[in-house]
């Protein structure tokens, strides 16, 4: 195996932590790939927008909390 191959950890729903084994990107097939890499995506994107929205509520809150000039 070359250094730069990307390895990927393959688990499988509904099997015990002990079955889990890794396995080189160029045995898993583009599909499979492109569904991982696209989950990652749309959790990444999930708490960005999560993460904003906090920062705006906290924003809201220390506007509140300030007093009239």
């Amino acid at each position: 195996m070359k250094a730069d191959t990307v390895i990927y950890r393959i688990v499988w729903k509904d099997y015990p932590p002990d079955l889990v084994w890794y396995e080189p990107g160029e045995n898993l097939g583009d599909g499979l790939i492109k569904e991982f890499e696209d989950r990652l995506a749309a959790e990444a994107e999930a708490d960005q927008q999560a993460a904003d929205e906090e920062a705006e509520l906290e924003q809201l809150e220390e506007e509140e909390a300030m007093p009239a000039p």
